[in-house]
């Protein structure tokens, strides 16, 4: 993945942040463009015993908001920055 994510140019993909990134594969060493995105709607989130949070993939728009609010309901402040 490639450029810094852009808010304006949100992509709602799970596979990049925004419009402005790429995706690339490496092969014998090379990074090499993907003409497509690997289109998922997947996307993981893990909290530890230690209560560290970890998260794979990007979750559409207004999903963080719904992850904080469900979080909150059990007990939990989790806020994504």
């Amino acid at each position: 993945m490639d450029g810094r994510y852009t808010k304006i140019m949100h992509d709602n993909s799970s596979a990049r942040g925004s419009t402005n990134q790429n995706l690339y594969n490496f092969e014998d060493g090379q990074a090499v463009l993907q003409d497509e995105l690997f289109l998922s709607e997947k996307w993981s989130l893990t909290v530890t015993e230690d209560n560290q949070t970890y998260m794979a993939g990007i979750p559409k728009e207004g999903e963080l908001a719904e992850i904080e609010e469900n979080f909150k309901k059990i007990g939990i402040n989790l806020e994504f920055t």
